[in-house]
């Protein structure tokens, strides 16, 4: 958390964190200051972030700057693009491809069991051929 204060990141605070009584719990509202989301492209985080910044009650936050730990949809992106007041606040949106599982300390696996399958067969279509140039791509940028 100390890493975070020397970055001026203030508050820490989790969308979908529900009480006893399974209601969200109310966080506190900054509006002079912008706020960073590093949301899972759920149902329920994008509708806690769309809450933030509803027509008719002051916004929580001064911008938003959004981070998704992979793909989202093409629904919850209209669903996004739908709210007016969302998109005037929002300052960045980035998608991090980020989900993976830790199997150990030093091991991590996609959870996609085809995915040796995929990345080594032939180029049977483009989309197979895609994803080998992205990854070799990737590899290369890190190389360097």
């Amino acid at each position: 958390m100390s890493e975070l204060i020397e970055h001026n990141v203030h508050l820490v605070e989790n969308v979908t964190m529900r009480d006893a009584n399974g209601n969200y719990l109310r966080r506190q509202p900054l509006p002079a200051l912008p706020a960073l989301y590093l949301l899972t492209p759920t149902v329920e985080s994008v509708n806690r972030f769309l809450d933030d910044f509803r027509e008719k009650k002051p916004p929580l936050y001064a911008r938003a700057h959004l981070f998704f730990t992979s793909r989202i949809s093409d629904a919850l992106l209209a669903k996004i693009k739908n709210s007016a007041a969302a998109m005037r606040a929002i300052g960045s949106f980035k998608e991090l491809n980020l989900e993976f599982a830790l199997a150990e300390a030093n091991v991590f696996t996609l959870n996609k069991p085809d995915a040796l399958t995929t990345l080594f067969c032939d180029d049977a279509n483009a989309s197979v051929s895609a994803l080998k140039l992205q990854v070799a791509h990737d590899d290369g940028a890190r190389a360097r």
